[in-house]
């Protein structure tokens, strides 16, 4: 019973994961006037159509700003110049939104299958170790995840019920001489 449970745990968690790398975010740095620019670049060929996003937020500790629209067939350069903030930052967010009306948001991937992700999902720059601040060539993945089916949400629910019931389930001991709870009073 303890294997059954641990099985249905293991066999729903890697939906739970799924995502796709759609680009790279990167902080290009800042010039002489200290004017910083930033830069999105698309995978090309991993959807079947280009990517629309109406509103992509910028944000660093300064607070965030909202850019667009623009789309996955382009590379996207932020700066430098007016409406775009200036590092040095103690990170740098990169979020791109692709519904701004549900929380999801379904799309083709380029073999034809259809791909159910989170309407937006934020890619943050952070200092590396030993840094305070964000430096000229940092980047990270710009990642949508999928939102798990209902039905791997169900097995995991299973899994995780048969689990705890295995786990606090303790097999119960019989007192010699003793045919009841209320025998010895």
């Amino acid at each position: 019973m303890r294997r059954l449970g641990f099985l249905f745990l293991l066999l729903s968690t890697p939906a739970l994961a799924d995502s796709i790398t759609i680009g790279t975010f990167t902080y290009l740095g800042t010039n002489a006037q200290g004017l910083s620019t930033y830069q999105a670049v698309f995978n090309s060929g991993l959807t079947a159509e280009p990517l629309f996003f109406p509103v992509v937020l910028l944000g660093s500790q300064f607070g965030a700003q909202s850019l667009g629209p623009f789309d996955s067939s382009n590379t996207i350069t932020l700066g430098p110049g007016p409406g775009i903030f200036n590092c040095p930052c103690s990170f740098v967010s990169f979020e791109p939104v692709l519904s701004q009306s549900s929380p999801t948001f379904t799309f083709l991937l380029a073999n034809g299958q259809p791909f159910n992700a989170l309407s937006a999902s934020t890619s943050t720059i952070l200092p590396l170790t030993g840094e305070t601040l964000v430096q000229p060539g940092q980047s990270v993945p710009i990642t949508l995840t999928a939102v798990p089916e209902p039905s791997t949400a169900l097995l995991m629910g299973i899994g995780l019920t048969i689990f705890i019931v295995i786990v606090r389930w303790k097999p119960r001991t019989s007192t010699p001489g003793a045919s009841s709870a209320f025998a010895k009073r």
